[in-house]
């Protein structure tokens, strides 16, 4: 199993005479993504860097993955290949705090352009914010930390916090309606 963010180094003199493709995997550095996700193996990615009018670079590809995720319903370790559409650029004469969705910043003096760090985040927000094992997870009982998807459990059904009994009481069919003189008490 692999972690580590996925590097890519554009040559700056290259894009200059015209787009460059890459086909392959990426190499992994240290830490790829937040705590919990990992990759099953190197990911894979096909792109094309082409140089724009103003001196900035678009990359265009996709960016496919095997993560191994943690159902936050069940606990239960589920593995999926995400294909991740890649489109971004990095433009010149930007600040940090002028990136936005898809834009970043390119600094005109290095001979390399370090595309790993847009494709890491490009890829990680791509990933379900909450990756489910299935639609219809049931999850595990609050009580007796059962799978709902195997099966019921034996537990007794909550009977509810009492606190809320008055109002329960009220809502129920065939209650009286509160009168006026009730609300403003």
């Amino acid at each position: 199993m692999h972690k580590g963010l996925p590097t890519l180094s554009l040559p700056r003199d290259r894009l200059r005479q015209g787009p460059v493709e890459y086909s392959g995997e990426l190499q992994l550095a240290e830490d790829f993504g937040p705590t919990g996700l990992s990759l099953r193996e190197t990911p894979r990615v096909t792109i094309t860097a082409e140089p724009s009018r103003d001196g900035g670079v678009r990359v265009t590809g996709t960016l496919t993955g095997r993560v191994v995720e943690t159902c936050p319903r069940c606990l239960t370790v589920v593995e999926r290949e995400h294909d991740v559409p890649i489109d971004f650029r990095f433009e010149p004469g930007l600040e940090m705090w002028e990136e936005g969705p898809g834009v970043y910043v390119l600094d005109g003096n290095q001979d390399e352009i370090d595309a790993g760090p847009a494709l890491r985040e490009e890829f990680l927000l791509a990933l379900p914010d909450y990756p489910l094992c299935r639609a219809d997870c049931k999850g595990l009982c609050p009580r007796c930390g059962t799978d709902l998807n195997e099966g019921d459990c034996d537990c007794a059904e909550p009977t509810g916090d009492p606190r809320w009994e008055v109002l329960r009481r009220q809502l129920a069919p065939g209650a009286p309606e509160p009168n006026d003189d009730e609300q403003d008490g």
